[in-house]
């Protein structure tokens, strides 16, 4: 059962996978910090477009070759 507050988060490995200029991965790490940046007053839709923007920002210009999909929820 989800607690208070308990998030969940389903996302494609186009997010992981996902290449900046450098051809670097967002990997793992990047998604996980950017949850954790959020805090316990945000929504599920703020934390998606808070995760959207991080992973825009890192992308840059590059042209996205894979899906994009996430699903945020959170229990209030």
């Amino acid at each position: 059962l989800l607690q208070p507050n308990d998030l969940i988060l389903a996302y494609t490995d186009g997010v992981t996978d996902a290449l900046n200029e450098s051809g670097e991965t967002f990997g793992m790490e990047r998604l996980q910090m950017a949850i954790a940046s959020a805090d316990q007053s945000c929504t599920a839709p703020q934390i998606l477009e808070m995760l959207l923007k991080s992973l825009r920002d890192f992308m840059g210009t590059c042209d996205q070759y894979d899906d994009i999909t996430l699903l945020v929820a959170r229990r209030i």
